[in-house]
């Protein structure tokens, strides 16, 4: 579980069970299986660019996750690359904290990326629905996170994080120039109660607009969250 969402690359938006079609989507539209393989089932959920389904492998008889492009996106060859882009880069990562990408099958004009199948809610869902989470469950979420992105993007881990511990973004404001204006000259205010003083200064480092004085290593990151 992590800033990204459950079985793709960004927040997805969970769609009400009422949503939820009764068979294959492909064979109600009179098609048969994706690449003579895959059922596509229901959406599940959809973000910026991107709709995931559920879906099905006849061949090894198993669930697993299809994202695509967004029909708006359909034609967009830059759009197009980078989905690409990503899934042959997801692909190379074997981790068990990290989604697995197994295939990539084009039908129809569209490109389906085959991943796995997480169950469950996404980081983004259980906020939604109870604003904050307590130093414990943060601490447990975030060590897993620490070893399965390692030295990758720490200041966005960061912010996920400060996000899970108080309910709000570090840097509010309406649009995101202004967002980054404000976070070039004040340090985030922190106003939850209760927290060890060493997560405060933690979340500063982390924070830190100078990439060459923030936290480096999500390493590090790992060994603080440790020591609370």
């Amino acid at each position: 579980m992590s800033g990204k969402d459950k079985n793709g690359y960004g927040f997805t938006e969970t769609l009400p069970p009422e949503s939820v079609p009764a068979g294959p989507i492909s064979e109600q539209a009179g098609a048969g299986p994706l690449a003579g393989r895959y059922d596509l089932l229901a959406l599940i959920g959809q973000g910026g660019i991107g709709q995931v389904f559920g879906g099905r492998d006849r061949l090894l008889g198993r669930r697993v996750a299809l994202k695509k492009l967004r029909a708006e996106f359909r034609s967009n060859p830059a759009a197009r690359e980078r989905f690409l882009k990503e899934a042959r880069f997801v692909s190379q990562l074997v981790h068990p904290y990290i989604v697995s990408v197994h295939d990539i099958v084009e039908c129809g004009g569209d490109v389906y990326v085959v991943m796995d199948l997480v169950e469950g809610r996404s980081l983004a869902e259980i906020l939604y629905a109870r604003r904050r989470l307590g130093l414990e469950e943060c601490r447990g979420i975030f060590q897993c996170l620490c070893k399965a992105v390692k030295a990758s993007d720490v200041y966005s881990l960061g912010v996920t994080l400060y996000e899970t511990l108080t309910g709000q973004l570090p840097f509010p404001g309406p649009d995101f120039l202004a967002q980054k204006e404000r976070m070039r000259h004040a340090p985030p205010q922190f106003l939850v109660a209760g927290l060890p003083n060493a997560v405060e200064p933690l979340m500063a480092s982390v924070l830190e607009p100078d990439p060459r004085k923030r936290l480096q290593e999500a390493g590090e990151l790992y060994a603080a969250l440790k020591a609370l």
